[in-house]
């Protein structure tokens, strides 16, 4: 809750820096500028605030317009949520700073006021039912990765902050499941090892089969290829902002082993 809190106020703290002609500019989120990022910001974090009520009281269906939970993945999402939100943006107010702000603090005393059993409650979520704690887990994701979106192409560069990354590794490690773009079942499972950087985030391996995948500590096992990198560039790729390829282009990721099938990496993982 105090990274979550913490990470709230520095992108307030950015966005009120921002000039009137910053607000249109594109953003690393394709299709989405400033401003519909922003409006994307505050309304999940409102919507987020109402699956928890909900959930509280056993509730854990779509609301109206919404897919039924497990039916879609990032993947198949984005256009849907792409289109909603700029929809959304054109029939918002002027004042889209002030909503967002609104909408963080809403987020915020709600999760603080949830009692220790409560983290574990049900709630719906397009790409499942899943936890309190998971939702909770994906609010810090947008607020970091969105940030960065922002800061990336309006005052770059940009980084996510280092209290957010091993909370993150963890998360999509927990959720892999809504950023995976699931293909033919491989004939053996392709193993690939994630070394970071960062010596306060430990190494994972991410095993696909094609048509799952799961993340896990790094076993005994052999791995067919190993990624060096940050563990922000993992952040990134895993969340569609850069390709395995891109990465280690730009000298953010070093490639071991089997450079086909790491290039193939990205197809699986497809961004959110």
């Amino acid at each position: 809750m105090a990274i979550l809190q913490e990470e709230s106020r520095r992108l307030q703290e950015f966005l009120a820096t921002l000039r009137v002609d910053d607000w249109d500019q594109p953003t690393a989120c394709d299709q989405w500028d400033v401003s519909t990022v922003v409006v994307h910001l505050a309304g999940v974090g409102e919507a987020f605030s109402e699956r928890i009520k909900r959930g509280l009281v056993g509730d854990v269906s779509p609301s109206a317009g919404l897919p039924e939970a497990g039916s879609v993945n990032a993947d198949t999402w984005a256009t849907t949520n792409a289109d909603r939100w700029l929809q959304y943006r054109r029939k918002s107010g002027n004042d889209l700073f002030a909503s967002f702000v609104a909408s963080c603090q809403v987020f915020n005393s709600t999760i603080t006021r949830l009692k220790p059993d409560e983290w574990q409650t049900l709630c719906y979520h397009p790409g499942g039912v899943i936890s309190v704690q998971t939702l909770v887990g994906l609010r810090l994701l947008e607020i970091a990765i969105h940030g960065w979106d922002i800061g990336s192409r309006v005052s770059p560069p940009a980084t996510l902050s280092a209290e957010t990354l091993p909370l993150l590794v963890q998360f999509i490690s927990d959720y892999v499941q809504w950023f995976f773009h699931a293909g033919t079942r491989l004939r053996y499972p392709a193993r690939f090892r994630v070394h970071f950087s960062d010596s306060y985030v430990n190494a994972v391996d991410v095993i696909v089969d094609g048509d799952s995948a799961c993340i896990e500590p790094v076993g005994t096992e052999p791995a067919k290829v190993i990624l060096l990198c940050s563990a922000e560039t993992f952040l990134l790729i895993m969340c569609g902002r850069f390709s395995v390829s891109s990465a280690a282009e730009a000298g953010l990721l070093e490639i071991r082993g089997d450079s086909y099938l790491a290039s193939e990496f990205s197809g699986w993982f497809q961004g959110a």
